[in-house]
């Protein structure tokens, strides 16, 4: 996992209404919820974030890395926190505060240090909350911005380009944040091939979950992602986002991309590039 802007968003506003109850309460509950204190915002130590971050350590990726031998994959974080753009700055004193981090060549080289330890022959994938800057700035783009005044903008993480900028052998960079239904009607393109030859896979569709059809409990939205080993390393094969029940059951499949499709259509593309040479 990883966390989110909303991750900080919401236990900051969680705090501030514990703070209201707390003050509004008898005399008798005169001491803060653990952990309240102090809070986000103006506090230089953001020790709820830390608090948060120490919880979640054992399946925390966010600036780390997790290997998992048995499959065989390694799973490298990108930068947390993110909320693209440029919220590396606007939470500079968060990132340094917590660990240490200041600026955008620091960060990407805390990301490349993790993707260059990670056990040879594994799979390893990049999981980010946000995807990196470099790819396309169209407001339908994978990272394109998409509100404010009409939308467009490459609104992607500079960092994390910079880390993939310097690294080989990562196939795939997985991320969200970016939602696929566009603010003023559209969609977005979820499934890229970057100019790095990397696939880039964007799993920010809303909503997550939904009534089973029986009524009873809630399915929820999984973007799968299918890698297969050759001669030539380790590479994706498929991309589907399936519903699935709380006991693992999948009541729907959708395709987003396979490699089969993309070898095809570029196919078409040459035999169509061909046929207009000729008639030219």
């Amino acid at each position: 996992s990883i966390m989110g802007n909303h991750d900080a968003w919401y236990l900051s506003k969680l705090i501030a209404r514990e703070r209201m109850a707390l003050d509004s309460a008898s005399s008798s509950a005169s001491s803060l919820a653990p952990g309240a204190q102090p809070r986000l915002g103006e506090s230089a130590e953001f020790e709820s974030v830390r608090q948060q971050h120490s919880l979640l350590a054992p399946s925390n990726v966010g600036w780390g890395r997790r290997d998992f031998e048995a499959l065989p994959l390694s799973v490298v974080g990108g930068r947390p926190l993110s909320s693209g753009g440029a919220s590396l700055e606007r939470h500079a004193r968060m990132y340094s505060s917590l660990w240490g981090v200041r600026g955008a060549e620091e960060s990407a080289a805390v990301i490349a240090k993790h993707v260059r330890a990670a056990p040879p022959g594994a799979a390893t994938v990049m999981l980010a909350h946000n995807g990196p800057s470099g790819l396309g700035s169209a407001r339908d783009d994978i990272c394109g911005k998409d509100w404010g005044g009409g939308g467009g903008g490459d609104w992607g993480d500079e960092d994390l380009r910079l880390a993939l900028s310097d690294v080989t052998g990562v196939p795939v960079v997985i991320f969200g944040h970016m939602h696929d239904r566009l603010q003023g009607g559209g969609q977005r393109s979820m499934v890229c091939r970057g100019a790095d030859g990397r696939l880039y896979v964007n799993g920010a569709r809303v909503p997550r979950w939904r009534t089973a059809p029986s009524g009873c409990g809630v399915e929820r939205l999984f973007t799968m992602v299918d890698l297969e080993q050759s001669s030539g390393g380790w590479a994706a094969a498929r991309v589907e986002q399936v519903w699935a029940l709380p006991d693992g059951r999948v009541t729907e499949r959708e395709p987003l991309w396979s490699v089969d499709d993309e070898v095809e259509q570029i196919r078409q593309s040459r035999s169509q590039d061909k046929r207009e040479q000729n008639v030219a």
